[in-house]
């Protein structure tokens, strides 16, 4: 019988329209649980669900026990246009949504190295930012 598969991912989160990517190292056939329901086989699959997953070895002479478990969360995105409050950029950055912040341009400075920009201090990277 196989030993368990080791398993990795390149992504605790999934954002909308992206996906992880799920690999497994061990021998025999590999195949992948999310839930605790099949999923798919191989030795790496890409993803766009969230959810828990482990993956098993198969073989002739049997199946493995399981993998250690990962969990990819479900990432939100602010929207991609109308307002942002304070509140929503608040909970976007980790904080509470009822923060008190002096002004939306200390928000942003804030933000700097979360948020993917290419002019300093834009609201606009906020939108569809993934958090």
């Amino acid at each position: 019988v196989p030993g368990a598969p080791s398993i990795s991912t390149n992504s605790y989160k999934i954002c909308p329209g992206q996906s992880a990517t799920l690999s497994a190292s061990g021998s025999g056939n590999i195949l992948w649980y999310l839930n605790g329901g099949y999923y798919t086989s191989g030795s790496s699959t890409s993803t766009t669900t969230s959810g828990t997953y482990y993956a098993v070895a198969q073989n002739v002479c049997g199946t493995s026990g399981g993998s250690g478990s990962i969990y990819i969360a479900p990432g939100n995105r602010l929207p991609a246009s109308g307002t942002l409050t304070f509140s929503m950029i608040n909970t976007a950055l980790g904080r509470s949504a009822t923060q008190a912040n002096t002004t939306l341009s200390a928000l942003i400075w804030a933000a700097d190295s979360q948020v993917p920009k290419s002019t300093p201090h834009r609201i606009s990277y906020f939108y569809n930012y993934c958090y």
